[in-house]
């Protein structure tokens, strides 16, 4: 039975005839692997770049080649990194917070200030 032809479906395929089209061209194999590596990065912790907050804020963010380093959006319309040097070149893929410093850091750091935080 004919599905009828629309956006999705300019041929008027058929659910069967398109699960085979899937199955031979690797598309639907392609699609679904990329979206278990979406998911993994999630896990991990890691979100599309397009997610990231454009406010100034720095981040952690990783590259297809896989280099990590903590970067910021600029109003200029590119990535810095945190040693200031324009890194728009390589663009991130994905990013995450910060993590908070351990709590034992934070405790150093206050006794050494004299107790001021």
């Amino acid at each position: 039975m004919n599905q009828g032809v629309s956006r999705e479906n300019p041929e008027g395929l058929t659910a069967r005839e398109m699960l085979d089209r899937f199955r031979n061209d690797g598309s639907c194999e392609k699609a679904l692997l990329a979206l278990l590596d979406e998911c993994e990065n999630l896990r991990r912790g890691w979100r599309p770049i397009e997610t990231a907050p454009k406010d100034g804020a720095f981040m952690l963010c990783v590259a297809e080649s896989g280099h990590v380093n903590i970067m910021q959006w600029c109003v200029d319309g590119y990535w810095r990194s945190n040693t200031k040097s324009p890194v728009g070149y390589w663009g991130p893929t994905h990013w995450r917070p910060l993590p908070d410093p351990p709590d034992a850091a934070i405790s150093e750091n206050a006794a050494r200030q004299g107790g001021r935080e």
